[in-house]
């Protein structure tokens, strides 16, 4: 989704593709839900710029770099994700990212979530563990 576009995503399938299995660019307001994100090149599920999303019981697993992404000034509620295998981080979380990460699954990652140092996101309440090089990394701190 790209510009200022509005949808629901629900129950799909988005597997094996070249970049991303969803994109949010830009000022899209995006809901996705029950959807299974698993074997991407980079993400399962990411936002970008001023993109909203309310991200809810989604299945993101074994991506090249993550299951959930959020850059730039992207606004997420992330909830009851299951984030898993993927190369690198589970939940990604940039620099001005701002929302509420909770009661997400984030396990045999490279790290469970990764916060950078300017990132607003609340997180808490999350079940982090067997990831290889650390469960949560808070650069805030």
């Amino acid at each position: 989704l790209y510009d200022n576009a509005r949808g629901e995503l629900r129950d799909n399938q988005c597997r094996n593709n070249g970049l991303h299995g969803i994109l949010a660019l830009g000022s899209v307001q995006l809901t996705a839900e029950s959807n299974t994100c698993e074997g991407n090149e980079y993400s399962g599920i990411v936002l970008f710029d001023n993109a909203r999303g309310e991200l809810r019981n989604n299945q993101c697993r074994k991506n090249g770099f993550g299951g959930i992404s959020a850059y730039g000034s992207a606004r997420l509620t992330a909830q009851g994700n299951t984030c898993e295998e993927n190369k690198e981080v589970g939940i990604f979380l940039s620099d001005n990212s701002s929302g509420t990460v909770q009661n997400n699954i984030c396990r045999y990652n490279k790290y469970g979530i990764f916060v950078q140092r300017g990132s607003k996101v609340k997180v808490g309440n999350n079940l982090v563990s067997n990831n290889r090089e650390g469960n949560v990394v808070d650069k805030r701190q």
